[in-house]
This record gives C-alpha cells, sequence and structure tokens, in this order.
C-alpha cells in the first residue's frame, strides 16, 4: 500500500520543477493506495524515463482548439497502462512543449478516455 501523499512528493521530486503539478483521477488517492509499493517504483521508474526524454510524447498539432486554455498543439502527454488490483488504468502526464509538466492523472478507462478525448487524442495517435 502507497501512502498518497509520498506518492506525490516523490513524482514532484522526480520532476523537478518549480512550478506545481495538479494530480488528478478519479478517486486519485484511494487509488493509489492500492497500488503496491512494487508497482509503485515502476511508475517512479516511468516517469524518470520521462524526464529524461527516453519516453516519446503524444503530439496533437491541432491549432484551434484548447486545453484548460492552452492549445493543443503546444502539449505533449505521456501515457502508461497499468493494472490496480485486476482493473485497468492509465497514468497520462501533460507537459507544457518546451516549459513546464502541468498535471498527472491516474484514472480507470471512462475518466481516462474523457481526457482523451478532451485533449483531441485518438487510439491512432499513440
Amino acid at each position: 500500500m502507497v501512502n498518497p501523499d509520498e506518492f506525490k512528493e516523490r513524482i514532484i521530486d522526480i520532476i523537478s520543477q518549480n512550478y506545481k503539478i495538479d494530480f488528478s483521477g478519479d478517486n486519485f488517492d484511494n487509488s493509489v493506495k492500492r497500488i503496491s509499493e512494487t508497482k509503485a517504483g515502476k511508475i517512479y521508474e516511468w516517469v524518470s524515463q520521462v524526464i529524461e526524454d527516453n519516453i516519446a510524447p503524444i503530439m496533437k498539432n491541432i491549432k484551434n482548439k484548447k486545453y484548460n486554455g492552452i492549445p493543443l498543439n503546444q502539449l505533449l502527454s505521456f501515457r502508461k497502462e497499468l493494472q490496480i488490483s485486476g482493473n485497468d488504468y492509465r497514468i497520462m502526464i501533460i507537459k507544457i512543449k518546451s516549459e513546464h509538466y502541468i498535471e498527472f492523472h491516474l484514472g480507470q478507462h471512462k475518466y481516462y478516455d474523457k481526457l482523451r478525448k478532451d485533449l483531441g487524442l485518438t487510439k491512432k495517435d499513440y
């Protein structure tokens, strides 16, 4: 079992930026509590790989649509699939190009599907 506050702090430490990152998801804290320490370690490693530019981002070149006031063509998204207690989850990290990471999402398919649509992403994008 992982402590949600410690999980968030660890992600913040890995990202290492002065800009605040938002943590969102359906029942985020409860979902994190169900993550094993081993799985959390894999998530921390994945986040490190994202920060070190070892994982290719999902990009969308849509200029006239915005997500939280930011044009979609200015955003990079990173996606990871995982299972928690036998349920499929997705992690999505959102970053402004050449700037800072702004959001870390953890949610089941329904939550992720809405986020994906808000970002203008289709399954063929990743």
